[in-house]
């Protein structure tokens, strides 16, 4: 009779060992199911990041040659208003040169800071 009984209980865990079993393995190839899932939006999500990494670097790229296309715009623009100050003051001088002759004894009177003759070089 306690044979009986024990081989009933080893039976009865059997049977519940079988549907734990059953139960781990309907979760696992569950499991498995949502990791292939995830892998591929995973995957999905890292192509949709490396587009819009590229369109970022291009975007850079392109922000770096219009910063490099104004420096070098802005440096041919000041070299050319260089050259146009330099030829006015050549002229002003030139100009000067000739009216300085008629001027000299009117310029050493004033001799200031502000003197026309100061504000005539320093253009």
């Amino acid at each position: 009779e306690d044979l009986r009984v024990t081989c009933e209980r080893l039976e009865r865990s059997c049977e519940d060992m079988r549907s734990l079993l059953n139960e781990f393995v309907e979760e696992q190839a569950m499991l498995r199911r949502e990791q292939d899932r995830l892998h591929k939006r995973v995957e999905k999500a890292q192509k949709k990041v490396g587009r819009q990494e590229n369109f970022i670097d291009n975007l850079i790229s392109d922000m770096e040659q219009l910063e490099v296309s104004n420096l070098l715009s802005s440096i041919f623009r000041a070299k050319e208003e260089r050259k146009v100050a330099k030829r006015r003051r050549w002229a002003t001088k030139e100009a000067a040169g000739q009216v300085k002759a008629a001027d000299t004894e009117k310029d050493l009177q004033d001799e200031g800071p502000f003197s026309d003759h100061t504000v005539k070089f320093s253009w």
